[in-house]
């Protein structure tokens, strides 16, 4: 369906019926500066808005199992994304994250925080610590015990990433016609001349008088010409929509992360995917969408873009602070029943 076209024919049909417009009609841009008259000008005006929403969704699940992430024996390290061998006495465990810090060490030891500032790490929740001799009044636990309880937990992914969009093209038509008529008219002016002659004759004795009247009338006739501009305006709205459906499957959205190598993955790395997974989705389907508005003539290809960047723009900080929401929750869950873990949690996620 042709909107523009659409809208346009009403337009034109509405002024022929009013008698405004003839034969011969001319379309251009913008008006000329000066019609001869009988000419005719239709400039039209056409102004897209685009709106959009989503229709249906479908997120990659996660599910959180009683496997632990990494054998006995081995941590996760959150920057390789890999198991390593935990620590032994006087290994630097502060450099992990502080959800992490209470298995970063070996058995009989614990992550203790040095007092001393001349270290500082970048990310969140690492401070100056090294891994020291647990105490009786620490409590540390050993072995299969230990390792079950506080290991990290590895996440199970199913599914794919689905979403539908639909596209509300709403267009506004102006069309403004303007026409420049020639008339004449025809004003008739009557004269009218009286003369009277007398004349008086004597002949002999006899006296005579004559008088002798003429009239003329006489028509002057005039043309008057005039040439004036007849224009007429006329609106019309009308509404278009579009959809596309676009998906991703978890391998993609691995590999988009990095993460393609990485078998099992925790509760951050499984609440990175399923965020991923919803935006790549999203993206895919709009931009479908707006393709199909192109193909159905509501949009050409600069309005699809000017549309593709202007949601970029306002929804990018939306996206990205409902994606550090997530991930924060992921490290809560990863610091367990830790209540400073906890804390450090809900103030930054880590990349």
């Amino acid at each position: 369906m042709q909107i523009t076209s659409h809208s346009s024919a009403l337009v034109v049909f509405a002024l022929l019926s009013n008698g405004l417009l003839a034969n011969g009609i001319s379309l251009r841009k913008q008006p000329p500066a000066e019609l001869t008259p009988g000419a005719l000008s239709l400039v039209s005006k056409v102004q897209r808005g685009v709106n959009h929403e989503v229709v249906k969704k479908t997120s990659i699940e996660k599910k959180s199992s009683t496997d632990c992430l990494c054998k006995i024996g081995t941590f996760w390290h959150w920057r390789i994304k890999s198991c390593i061998k935990q620590g032994g006495w006087a290994y630097e465990c502060g450099f992990f994250p502080e959800e992490h810090h209470d298995k970063v060490c070996q058995d009989g030891l614990k992550c203790e925080k040095l007092n001393q500032t001349a270290v500082k790490y970048i990310h969140p929740g690492a401070v100056p610590a090294s891994c020291q001799a647990c105490t009786k009044e620490d409590k540390c636990l050993t072995g299969e015990t230990r390792h079950n309880e506080n290991c990290l937990k590895e996440y199970k992914l199913t599914g794919k990433a689905c979403q539908t969009v639909k596209v509300t093209v709403g267009v506004t038509t102006t069309v403004e016609v303007t026409k420049k008529v020639k008339e004449t008219a025809t004003a008739s002016a009557t004269a009218e001349a009286s003369a009277t002659e007398t004349a008086k004759a004597k002949a002999g004795a006899e006296k005579a008088d004559a008088t002798k009247t003429a009239t003329a009338e006489g028509k002057a006739t005039e043309e008057a010409k005039a040439s004036a501009e007849a224009s007429a305006k006329a609106t019309a709205t009308e509404d278009g929509t579009a959809t596309g459906e676009g998906c991703i499957t978890i391998e993609e959205v691995k590999k988009l992360l990095g993460l393609e190598k990485v078998k099992a993955i925790g509760a951050v790395l499984s609440a990175k995917v399923v965020t991923r997974g919803d935006k790549e989705a999203y993206d895919r389907a709009y931009a479908k969408a707006l393709e199909a508005a192109q193909k159905a003539g509501l949009i050409n290809a600069k309005e699809a873009a000017t549309a593709i960047a202007t949601k970029e723009a306002t929804e990018k900080a939306a996206e990205e602070a409902k994606a550090r929401a997530e991930e924060a929750a992921a490290w809560a869950a990863e610091a367990g029943a830790d209540e400073a873990a906890q804390e450090k949690a809900k103030e930054a996620a880590y990349d």
